[in-house]
């Protein structure tokens, strides 16, 4: 059985090695493998993983595609691309700082963890799951934005309202547009007017 040691040392690597780096994100850096880069300079394919400050890697290059960490988490994605601002194609999941995966690699769309949670697409529906890969809101809604101030916005048969962390409806789906919530108000539109709710799902300025 080969030591932690030797193990060590053997996945230290100079950038060299490497066909693309990124810079350093809390304390990693994108690295990856195999891939080409066109004429105009941009690089793709290959495989794509992670090292430490020390040219470790910590994350195996084994995934299509990876993104920065942010607060600890990473989307990695096999068979998908990171593409213009999306996540999509292939699967897609999240792995901590040690490597681990945390979120199963199984969601069509991953987004950015936002107040400990992270929206989910499957099978044309969006969720949420925690940072162990727990579904705390299922995945019934047509769309579903990240959550801010407690509260995201969430669409279901071309209806906007919101939800708390919890998954429970706090402003009922029933707007035709809605934005989020600025100073404890969030504008909504309904039978063509505009007006703004509270927290509470109270209409507080406007009549519908």
């Amino acid at each position: 059985m080969e030591s932690k040691a030797k193990k060590t040392t053997n996945n230290k690597q100079t950038t060299n090695s490497y066909d693309y780096v990124s810079d350093f994100c809390e304390g990693l850096a994108i690295v990856s493998k195999g891939g080409k880069t066109n004429s105009k300079g941009d690089y793709s394919g290959g495989k794509w993983g992670f090292i430490d400050k020390t040219g470790e890697v910590i994350v195996p290059l084994e995934y299509d595609d990876v993104y920065n960490f942010i607060d600890g988490f990473a989307p990695v994605s096999k068979g998908g691309k990171w593409n213009r601002g999306d996540y999509s194609g292939g699967k897609w999941g999240f792995v901590d700082k040690t490597g681990k995966v945390v979120v199963p690699l199984e969601y069509d769309y991953v987004g950015g963890f936002r107040e400990g949670l992270t929206r989910v697409k499957k099978d044309g529906k969006y969720g949420f799951v925690d940072k162990t890969g727990k579904v705390v809101v299922p995945l019934e809604y047509d769309n579903a934005d990240n959550f801010k101030d407690g509260m995201a916005k969430v669409k279901k048969e071309g209806k906007w309202g919101f939800i708390d962390k919890t998954g429970k409806v706090v402003v009922p789906l029933e707007y035709d547009n809605a934005s989020d919530f600025e100073d404890g108000l969030a504008k909504v539109k309904k039978n063509g007017k505009y007006g703004f709710v509270d927290m509470a799902g109270n209409v507080v300025i406007g009549q519908f």
